[in-house]
């Protein structure tokens, strides 16, 4: 487990650049609804234990790091914009963005096991996974706005029909990832 938490580029003789933001010691109660076989208690009544409970932040000041990780999410954030760019409103002129968005998609799933390897294991998402979530729904996005596309074609919509989705699918596509992007970096930004 130990091992996870070590940045894996550390070699002898250097230092990791997490820092520590926060360290609480705590105690809680927790009810279990055995007794543990302890025969002063009442069958079925179960028991109450306290457990200390160790939390301690830690914050990775270390750039090169989230760049590692996020980088290729951002280079298929463009690659997906770029598609759009593609403007032919044949059937057969959709087959190179299919093509190109499948590739995208393939790309943050490897991502995402890239980094599940290199972050330890948490309760909850990260701002990573919640990159890696919004970089997802926006390659689908862009592969449903091509199919629909690919569909009007083939049934013989008009080139200005195609068109107009087209740049529905930039627009929507361009304000939402960033916007999203923007608050989720933002957000652990500012919550240390």
């Amino acid at each position: 487990m130990f091992d996870r938490c070590r940045p894996r580029s550390a070699g002898a003789g250097t230092t990791g650049s997490a820092a520590v933001t926060g360290f609480q010691v705590t105690t809680t109660s927790v009810h279990f609804t055995s007794n543990f076989g302890i025969i002063t208690l009442p069958p079925g009544t179960g028991s109450t234990h306290s457990r200390l409970v160790l939390r301690i932040g830690l914050a990775d000041s270390n750039g090169i790091v989230f760049a590692q990780l996020t980088g290729p999410l951002f280079i298929v954030f463009l690659i997906t914009l770029l598609t759009f760019l593609l403007t032919g409103t044949d059937a057969a002129s959709f087959s190179g963005r299919i093509a190109a968005l499948g590739a995208a998609l393939f790309t943050v799933v490897l991502n995402m096991e890239k980094v599940d390897g290199a972050i330890p294991d948490t309760s909850g998402l990260t701002m990573v996974d919640d990159l890696h979530l919004i970089t997802l729904l926006y390659v689908l996005l862009a592969m449903a706005i091509t199919v629909a596309c690919w569909r009007m074609a083939i049934h013989g919509h008009e080139a200005a029909k195609i068109k107009r989705l087209n740049q529905l699918g930039i627009l929507a596509g361009l304000v939402g990832y960033v916007t999203a992007a923007t608050v989720i970096i933002t957000l652990a930004v500012t919550a240390g």
